[in-house]
């Protein structure tokens, strides 16, 4: 985990690498003391990281409004609600104990007894994870939505406010409730097909700013009929690296 110290020079060189913390640019500055990612984090510019003190990796044109959790993959085109939470490790309940005695060595409670007392014993904390969930493109999550680790949500899904998702979603489809399950799919199968073929999220918007996105089967016909029309978005990606050489400058 990296973590640096934040102040106003720091928040105006992530403003030149277009990762932005602020929804407004201009007023209303949040205040944070800190900015830690890990060391995989690869983050592509005109993003927004609106709540919180972590970034995590995320594609163009995304945003969130809930504090992200380091390590979590974000594709382009998605909007996090407030309130998103991922839920938090995994206690061992098929163990003798699912105290965190036996595998967290980092908390407060485990490394105060095991100095009182030279309790040495603990397993690898890592082993009882799973991953961070991965969201792909242009995916909507509510407001007040509760993520399993380990869960992928598929391109173009939406969750409905204050659900809880246990399980993967497939594409363009959209779940609610808890458990999450899905309500109903987005597109016809042949627009789902079409959509997952030609990956428009792949290209910036604005290259369909002469396109009317209402139309969702013309706008498939003309990105099928013009294939060199539209050239893909390709900007460099901001690694932990990157960042951490660009603040610490």
């Amino acid at each position: 985990m990296i973590v640096l110290d934040f102040n106003e020079e720091t928040r105006m060189k992530l403003d030149s690498m277009y990762i932005h913390i602020d929804r407004n640019m201009e007023r209303n500055k949040r205040s944070v003391d800190s900015i830690r990612f890990t060391e995989d984090t690869l983050i592509e510019p005109h993003t927004g990281f609106y709540a919180g003190n972590s970034l995590c990796s995320m594609g163009s044109f995304s945003y969130s409004n809930s504090p992200v959790q380091p390590g979590l993959k974000i594709g382009r085109y998605c909007s996090l609600s407030w309130g998103i939470t991922v839920t938090g490790p995994r206690h061992p309940y098929e163990w003798v104990t699912i105290s965190n005695l036996t595998y967290d060595k980092f908390a407060a409670n485990v490394r105060g007894f095991a100095e009182k007392t030279h309790y040495t014993k603990n397993y690898d904390p890592r082993v009882l994870e799973k991953p961070m969930p991965v969201i792909e493109n242009d995916v909507w999550i509510g407001q007040n939505v509760t993520l399993n680790r380990g869960i992928k949500i598929g391109n173009g899904a939406v969750i409905a406010a204050f659900s809880v998702v246990t399980k993967s979603i497939p594409p363009f489809e959209i779940w609610g409730g808890n458990p999450a399950k899905k309500i109903k799919d987005r597109f016809p199968m042949e627009i789902k097909e079409s959509l997952m073929e030609l990956e428009w999220w792949k290209y910036d918007f604005g290259q369909f700013q002469e396109l009317d996105l209402s139309d969702v089967e013309n706008f498939i016909r003309v990105l099928k009929q013009n294939p060199n029309r539209f050239v893909e978005y390709r900007p460099e990606k901001m690694s932990a690296t990157n960042i951490s050489d660009s603040l610490e400058s």
